[in-house]
């Protein structure tokens, strides 16, 4: 299949700033595209937009200006561009490469922030920036598996809410497994990009062309590989030894870090070197006390690699072809290597300090003490509690039954023990029994089960591992990754405890810990109480919820200790009705808005942003002040809107909630501000026995976070704290485009034989569709309907299924009820029910509703909330 490119290089502006490298960036990431051994793409498919075009045209140039695909970068040209590229691939190809650089900005759309990259013919108010998620959002509909963007371009906040152009809207096949999308992104949010040589675009091309550790060797394949993890990796670690300072929004100096963002499920590799084309690289050990170097000898294995070193030649570099190396060190009993054993990434020149002592003398051990004699007044101790066997909804999720595949296993024998081969076993354990673990080979392919990455939550177990060395890592929905390399020995069981990344808690989480009186271990891993054990980077929705369940479930929660509760209810106030957490049965819905305080501007800025009558949040009494004065709306789909109701201050500044009891159905709800510029409505769907809770965090950027809850509230019933944290880390993770750890992380919900959460069965119905297993999806979808009949999202996968498999008319009659009773609750479910209808010609009197929705969903939301008229509803819909 072929593979497309559209770049875009913008260096003179009609009405901004000129740039210096945007057109010479876009020229050789143009020639990489273009090369034999580069991006594979033909001249025919690769569209150009420059300005200014250069005089003196060379080679590709004149060759794509001969077809037609060099052009000006106007805002025009970019979109129609976009819709050339739609209807020239109808068949899609492999891969869809997509540069931009030039000007950026984030603007403040409706109650969030949006990036947008800046044609060459911009005019405040007249040609307007285009947004970056519309422009995603529409290569996922054109079939190309993987997709590659790179946004060298500012991320910073325009100093007036801007209203943005976006990319045509495009249907995606829903039948059609959703493509890997890898954004890679100069900057932070809100912060600029240096307009300089050695920044995004220069590592960029060094590590697609192999350079240090954005490669990898692959031994099955027999050649160097970079993948988009690598290659990003790179890219930061070169940023991070540059240190480029950037203007901070606070108005002092920030590093410049990229970001990377997009929706995958996996990750894929973007290039390929034969294993000639790598020069090979040094390792320096650096023994001490240098005493000691007589005393030893160094062993480096390898694939094809086994050598020995004396430790009298230690100080010499070592040549290596680049690999992954085991190092073990060999002493005369005098001295004592420490672990003695290491596994080293040797990609690039290194060294490596190795430090012995001297061993300590053995000591005589001392004799035991007397067995004292048993007498009555002494009886037998009793015999040690049994180990509790946990519950289905706490177990730890491991891989004990399954037998992992390798790329190069083909074996024509029943499956060894490890006792019987070169094999041996594997246990990953992390102090968090929720922490996302996984393993992979040592060039970072999965360790499959099946068609399924080795994945598992708290711990995972491994058998029949080949020998070898493997990357264990643990990942949290933010992003940061732990790894660790470990080798799997012959016959041998292997357990390794895995810390989570250094992540900074800072911010609003920060205050709630210290306020309430978390503990907090070294690792940041975060003690909430006995109940919901040890959390490793918890967000302030985790916070929220559990807290939200501990004063809702107020009895069985008590062994959660009072400080879940402090969260949102003084302690004065525990004991009372407050903030409608009243122990009753009932249906309740409820709203928990955080706001994060925003870096302060500089002072020009701040006078400018107070003149245009921006809210401003860059102090703790100014975001309080902004939360007292928001109001809350929230009434049935079929009637006009209930008067505008306050919040109400929770005990933890920063955060206000407001409650009210509620009954079934379907509901609309927004959040007001005084003028009502951006009106965001929000479908909801109140569920029999069901409590609804959402928690918007706006952090600092200005970007909001909205998470979604149901829990079942009948009497007797209880909320599960682990299967409560699983569900937010699932949309967090989901909220990040990390689809496969989105998937892994909701799948015992799924399968949870008691109950099948809403949200859940939702969620992950909508990632099942996303990742091509219809199938699956419409089973959930049928339990759905049993379980939830009043809840569309189930009804829309259901008909999905029924559309694929040709049972057309039950598909309609399913569509049909999901409309019936309102909107689904997961944006592209409601995407899909728009598809359906539009496709089956299926009439409703929502029918013109849902297309007004579905062609105005609020970018970057995972819940169907829609941009209406800012006088919206003027009566009942």
């Amino acid at each position: 299949m072929a593979n497309y490119a559209v770049v875009i290089g913008i260096k003179d502006y009609d009405s901004i700033r000129s740039l210096q490298t945007p057109v010479d960036d876009a020229l050789r990431i143009t020639n990489w595209l273009l090369a034999p051994d580069g991006g594979g793409v033909s001249v025919d498919n690769l569209q150009l937009l420059l300005n200014p075009i250069p005089a003196s045209l060379d080679a590709n140039l004149a060759a794509l200006k001969a077809r037609g695909n060099l052009k000006p970068a106007t805002r025009d040209q970019i979109l129609t561009t976009f819709i050339n590229l739609a209807e020239g691939a109808l068949a899609g190809g492999e891969r869809l490469f997509f540069f931009y650089m030039g000007h950026g900005l984030m603007s403040r759309i409706s109650f969030t922030s949006e990036d947008a990259i800046v044609p060459s013919d911009f005019l405040d108010g007249v040609r307007k920036a285009i947004s970056i998620s519309s422009i995603l959002r529409f290569f996922q509909a054109i079939p190309f598996p993987e997709q590659f963007c790179v946004l060298d371009c500012c991320r910073n906040m325009s100093i007036s809410e801007m209203d943005l152009d976006r990319a045509p809207p495009r249907m995606p096949d829903p039948t059609r497994p959703a493509p890997d999308q890898f954004v890679f992104y100069a900057t932070g949010p809100g912060l600029v990009a240096l307009d300089a040589r050695g920044m995004l675009t220069d590592n960029l091309l060094d590590g697609l062309k192999g350079a240090g550790r954005a490669k990898s060797w692959s031994r099955q394949q027999k050649r160097y590989e970079v993948s988009t993890a690598r290659l990003f990796d790179y890219i930061t670690s070169r940023f991070q030894a540059l240190q480029p300072v950037v203007p901070g929004a606070a108005g002092g100096a920030q590093n410049q870090i990229p970001r990377l963002g997009g929706e995958h499920s996996q990750d894929r590799t973007l290039a390929t070197l034969p294993e000639s084309a790598v020069s090979p690289v040094s390792l320096n050990i650096n023994l001490s006390p240098q005493q000691a170097n007589s005393a030893i000898d160094l062993l480096l294995m390898g694939d094809r690699v086994n050598k020995r070193v004396p430790g009298t030649q230690a100080l010499l570099p070592i040549p290596l072809k680049p690999r992954i190396y085991t190092l073990t060190v060999e002493s005369t009993p005098q001295w004592d290597p420490g672990d003695g054993t290491w596994e080293l990434e040797v990609y690039e020149d290194m060294a490596f300090p190795v430090s012995m002592t001297l061993a300590a003398t053995p000591q005589s051990p001392a004799p035991p003490p007397p067995i004292p004699t048993p007498t009555p007044a002494d009886p037998a101790p009793a015999p040690p509690p049994p180990i509790p066997t946990p519950t289905p909804a706490e177990a730890i999720t491991t891989h004990a039954a399954a037998m992992p595949t390798h790329a190069a296993a083909a074996p024509a024998t029943p499956t060894p023990t490890p006792t019987e081969a070169s094999t041996g076993e594997l246990a990953i354990m992390a102090e968090d029994p929720l922490a996302a673990l996984a393993l992979f080979e040592e060039d970072g392919t999965p360790v499959m089960y099946g068609d399924r990455p080795c994945r598992g939550n708290g711990s995972l177990k491994v058998p029949n591992l080949p020998v070898g060395v493997y990357l264990a890592t643990m990942k949290t929905p933010e992003g940061p990754v732990a790894k660790r390399l470990v080798r799997v020995e012959k016959g041998k069981s292997t357990t390794i405890t895995i810390q989570p990344p250094e992540t900074a808690v800072g911010g609003l989480i920060r205050r709630v810990i210290d306020r309430v009186g978390f503990d907090v271990n070294k690792d940041g891993v975060v003690d909430l109480s006995a109940r919901v054990k040890s959390v490793a980077a918890p967000a302030i929705s985790t916070v929220l919820e559990l807290s939200r369940c501990a004063t809702k479930y107020n009895q069985k929660w008590r062994d959660a200790g009072n400080r879940l509760r402090d969260v949102l209810n003084p302690s004065s106030q525990r004991d009372t009705t407050t903030h409608g957490h009243e122990a009753r049965s009932g249906e309740d819905f409820q709203v928990m808005i955080a706001a994060e305080v925003m870096p302060r501007p500089l002072e020009e800025t701040l006078e400018k942003l107070r003149a245009l009558g921006q809210v401003l949040l860059v102090t703790q009494d100014e975001v309080d002040s902004y939360l007292r004065l928001l109001r809350w709306q929230y009434w049935p789909m079929d009637a006009a809107p209930k008067e505008s109701r306050p919040l109400e201050p929770s005990a933890t500044p920063g955060v206000a909630i407001a409650a009210t009891p509620t009954t079934p159905g379907s509901y609309w709800f927004r959040v007001d501000s005084k003028d009502r510029r951006r009106n965001v409505c929000f479908a909801l769907t109140i569920l029999p026995g069901y409590d609804l809770n959402l928690i918007f965090h706006q952090v600092e950027s200005g970007r909001i976070f909205v998470s979604q809850f149901m829990e079942a509230d009948r009497p007797g019933q209880d909320a599960n704290p682990l299967k409560t944290r699983r569900l937010d880390m699932a949309q967090r993770f989901l909220m990040r485009g990390d689809l496969g750890q989105g998937s892994s992380t909701l799948e015992p919900l799924l399968d949870d034989a008691d109950e099948l959460n809403p949200i859940a069965g939702s969620l992950g119905g909508h990632v099942l569709v996303k990742q091509g297993r219809i199938d699956r999806a419409g089973a959930i979808g049928e339990r759905l309907v049993q379980l939830h009949p009043t809840l569309p999202d189930g009804y829309v996968l259901s008909a999905l299924d029924l559309s694929t498999k040709g049972r057309e008319r039950e598909s309609a009659e399913a569509y049909r009820k999901a409309m019936d009773l309102g909107f689904p609750v997961v944006a592209e479910n409601t995407m899909r029910l728009g598809f359906g209808v539009a496709q089956m010609r299926i009439e409703h009197p929502r029918a013109e509703l849902l297309n007004r929705v579905v062609g105005r969903l609020h970018p970057g939301l995972l819940w169907t909330a829609w941009m209406a008229d800012p006088d919206w509803p003027k009566r009942a819909t």
